[in-house]
C-alpha cells in the first residue's frame, strides 16, 4: 500500500516553492526524473495534453487519493476475513492482473486501486518488479535522448558523465580494505557497510583473439557486514575541529568503492548529525565527543553498530 501511494505521488504530484502539493503542471520537470530533457515542441504538446487529461480523474489533494488507497486495501481485508465464499467471488493474486480490463487502468484510479490490493503478495512484487524494470528503461531512453542533444548543441559528448568517487578528507581514522574485509577491528564504529568494494573498468581493448577485454575492473565482496569508525567521519582535530564528514569520508580508494553506497551515506549521515548535536550541547570539538553517549543514544535510535 505504501508502495502505491508513494509511485502515485511521485508520478503525478509536486510541490511548489510555498510547499503547496499540487497536480503536477509538466511531466518533463517531475522529481523522479534525474535529467533535465529539453522536449520538442510537439513533445511539450503532447505532454501537456496528458497532464491536462489526469486533472480529470485524479483529485488535486493527495490525501484524497490516500484515502481511497486505504478504503481499497481496507475492502480486500474485509472481504478475507468475512471467508471464502465471500472471497471467491473477488478475483485475487494473479487471476485479478490477468482478467484486469486494462483500458481502464490509466483513468480510473480506483479501479487500479481495487485491482492493486486484491493482489497476493507474490503477484504484487512481480508487479512492482516490471514497473522498476520499465521506469530503468524510460529512464535509460531519456538518458539517451539528454546526451544526443548535448551532442548536437555543443559538437561533442560530455566529458564526464559521473563521477562515483572525488576526493576524500584523511581523518583522524582511514577506512581501508583491512576494515572492510573484516581483518581488524575497526575502533568506534557508527555505521556498518556491506557493498563490495569495486573499481570500474578503465577501457577496453580488442585483444589478439578477436575479443573485447575489460581492463581496470576491480571486485572483492566483504565477508559480511562491516563496521565504519567514528574517526573517519572527522578530520584531524588540529586541522578543524567543527566538521562531521559523511560522505567524503576518511578512507583508501579501494575502501571507498564500497562505502559510496547512498544507504551507507545515509547511515552515516544520521551518526554525523547525532554527533554534531552532541559537540555543540557539550561546546567541545567533535573529536572529543564521548563515543559510550554517542553509541548509546545511536543504539536508542536503531542504528546498526555490529553483527
Amino acid at each position: 500500500k505504501l508502495c502505491m501511494k508513494n509511485l502515485v505521488a511521485a508520478g503525478f504530484y509536486q510541490a511548489n516553492e510555498t510547499g503547496r502539493v499540487r497536480l503536477t503542471r509538466g511531466p518533463y520537470s517531475q522529481s523522479g526524473d534525474l535529467l533535465t530533457v529539453h522536449p520538442t515542441y510537439w513533445e511539450e504538446r503532447a505532454g501537456r495534453a496528458w497532464v491536462i487529461m489526469h486533472w480529470f480523474f485524479l483529485p488535486s489533494n493527495p490525501a484524497k487519493v490516500g484515502a481511497m488507497i486505504d478504503e481499497a486495501y481496507e475492502r480486500h481485508a474485509s472481504l478475507l476475513s468475512a471467508g471464502v465464499e465471500a472471497f471467491e467471488s473477488h478475483p485475487s493474486g494473479a487471476s485479478s492482473l490477468l482478467n484486469a480490463d486494462w483500458s481502464r487502468f490509466r483513468w480510473n484510479l480506483g479501479y487500479f486501486a481495487d485491482v492493486t490490493a486484491s493482489l497476493g503478495e507474490d503477484s504484487h512484487v512481480a508487479l512492482c518488479m516490471i514497473y522498476r524494470m520499465l521506469e530503468t528503461m524510460r529512464r535509460g531512453t531519456l538518458a539517451v535522448i539528454a546526451l544526443r542533444r548535448y551532442k548536437d548543441d555543443h559538437g561533442s559528448w560530455p566529458t564526464d558523465l559521473k563521477a562515483g568517487e572525488a576526493r576524500r578528507m584523511i581523518g583522524s581514522y582511514v577506512m581501508t580494505e583491512n576494515d572492510c574485509l573484516v581483518r581488524r577491528q575497526t575502533p568506534e564504529p557508527v555505521g556498518m557497510g556491506s557493498y563490495g568494494m569495486d573499481s570500474h573498468n578503465l577501457q577496453r581493448y580488442v585483444t589478439s583473439d578477436g575479443f573485447v577485454q575489460n581492463e581496470g575492473d576491480v571486485g572483492v565482496s566483504p565477508p559480511r557486514a562491516y563496521q565504519i569508525a567514528f574517526g573517519s567521519l572527522t578530520p584531524r582535530q588540529e586541522e578543524c575541529a567543527n566538521l562531521v564528514v559523511p560522505v567524503c569520508v576518511s578512507s583508501s580508494h579501494i575502501a571507498y568503492g564500497s562505502i559510496r553506497m547512498e544507504p551507507v551515506f545515509m547511515i552515516l549521515g544520521q551518526s554525523a548529525a547525532t554527533a554534531a548535536a552532541f559537540a555543540i550541547d557539550g561546546d567541545c570539538p567533535v573529536q572529543k565527543v564521548d563515543y559510550g553517549k554517542l553509541r548509546e543514544r545511536l543504539l536508542a535510535d536503531g542504528q546498526v553498530l555490529s553483527h
